[in-house]
């Protein structure tokens, strides 16, 4: 009930504070009725003395917890944004009541518009109640501009942003590790993968004391040097480049002979460097880092269809995952481990299945259980949805070849090697329904062998 605020001797700030904490505890259990009985109890005592309801009156604090808790998070795309009219009435309570919104109101109502004219009416509403925006308003409303189909705009917002922050003593956000990803982010929704590569390259190098390339320009928005080094979601984004890259470089040529070899050779040769990199910043995990899922599925996936080259990029990464998993001390950090390396497994099922190559998704399979990690259902969605990406991708105008040319043998035989897939990842979906598990033992040719994920 709405008991817990009353007027407790620790005064009416004091007051409103336990009441606001039962307002988020019951909508953090889902008890969106009851919160709003809460409120209510809470509004009646500020809106209407005469009802004798003995309750604190609601603050910027109080009305910002159920925007929240109403809104959601908003981080599920413009889609899995609630409708306005769920939350827009609190916006008309706070002028009944006199409440004054914050920067928090702001980040909210930004992270809950789903287009971005009303993302610029929330700014320009904000800026008219004389809100003080902060870093995460302005990373909000540049995420906007990325997501709705702006992301020119950034530079010149973070630009902004720059300038604001060095008003108001913040401007080292500006520089840091949000704003150069959300500027990576930018270049590539805007098509520029490349100069996505060159910048994070120059970011690296710059926070390492690393000699920087003549060619790595600094990006003109940034009044300073980076604030902080990349994060695993920086190396996200630019493993994301590497394949982006790759793939705009497909569309312009087909993959033949020796060119195609070597281009597949460089994204390889990107993603392990990067990687690499990682490691030994102890983003991507180690020297007390959790391994990185995002990470490890964004390196092996930038060898798009290439699947020698994700096999051998993943022989790199599976003993690292591994000895992460064994020197665990278990709870959260052990089942870290297991999701990056559940992460890397479905990283290149997934090539596998944009390059047609069911056989060597079987072995993944196998390779996984050796781990200690069971396939599941997960494991052969990634293998399908890499086919159907490639099914896509093949039938659009001037693609490229495939880059692996199987046998006619070997295209017999894929059916059934799907088949056998299905079986070890979601044995539950073959036979009737009826639970059923086999061991199969692969032979393939000796050269074949060679380039597998597991021998024999």
């Amino acid at each position: 009930g709405g008991g817990g605020g009353g007027g407790g001797g620790g005064g009416p700030s004091q007051s409103v504070a336990a009441w606001n904490m039962a307002l988020r505890a019951r909508l953090q259990c889902g008890d969106r009725a009851g919160a709003v009985r809460l409120y209510g109890e809470m509004r009646s005592a500020a809106l209407e003395p005469a009802s004798g309801v003995v309750a604190p009156r609601p603050a910027t604090d109080t009305l910002n917890t159920l925007l929240a808790g109403f809104g959601g998070s908003g981080d599920g795309g413009a889609a899995g944004r609630p409708p306005p009219s769920e939350w827009r009435w609190l916006l008309s309570d706070m002028g009944k009541l006199g409440v004054a919104p914050d920067k928090f109101t702001l980040a909210t109502l930004l992270r809950l518009q789903t287009d971005l004219r009303r993302t610029r009416d929330v700014w320009r509403w904000g800026r008219g109640r004389r809100v003080r925006r902060d870093a995460r308003t302005w990373h909000h409303l540049i995420e906007a501009y990325i997501e709705f189909g702006k992301p020119g705009a950034a530079p010149r917002l973070l630009g902004a942003m720059a300038a604001d922050g060095a008003r108001h003593g913040w401007g080292w956000h500006a520089s840091g590790a949000r704003s150069n990803n959300l500027y990576l982010r930018s270049l590539l929704a805007a098509g520029e993968p490349a100069a996505a590569t060159a910048h994070f390259e120059r970011w690296s190098a710059v926070t390492s004391g690393e000699p920087l390339a003549p060619s790595l320009p600094a990006a003109r928005w940034l009044r300073t040097p980076p604030s902080e080094p990349p994060d695993a979601h920086s190396y996200s984004i630019a493993l994301t480049a590497v394949r982006a890259a790759a793939l705009a470089a497909d569309e312009g040529s087909a993959e033949r002979g020796r060119g195609g070899a070597a281009a597949r050779r460089e994204r390889r040769e990107s993603a392990a460097r990067l990687l690499q990199r990682g490691v030994e910043a102890g983003t991507f995990g180690g020297a007390g880092a959790s391994p990185s899922g995002a990470v490890a599925h964004s390196a092996i996936t930038a060898c798009g269809g290439d699947v020698a080259g994700a096999i051998s990029l993943w022989r790199e990464i599976r003993p690292l995952l591994r000895s992460w998993r064994r020197e665990a001390s278990g709870g959260a950090e052990e089942e870290a481990a297991a999701e990056a390396e559940r992460a890397a497994a479905h990283a290149l099922l997934r090539v596998c299945g944009i390059g047609g190559r069911p056989d060597e998704a079987l072995r993944v399979a196998f390779a996984l259980r050796q781990d200690g990690l069971e396939p599941d259902r997960a494991c052969f969605s990634a293998y399908t949805n890499g086919k159907a990406s490639a099914r896509k991708t093949r039938a659009a105008p001037r693609r490229a070849a495939p880059v692996v040319r199987l046998s006619d043998v070997a295209r017999l035989a894929a059916p059934g090697y799907e088949r056998l897939l299905r079986l070890e990842c979601c044995p539950e979906t073959v036979g009737g329904g009826k639970p059923l598990k086999i061991r199969i033992q692969l032979t393939a040719p000796e050269e074949h062998q060679q380039e597998g994920v597991v021998g024999g």
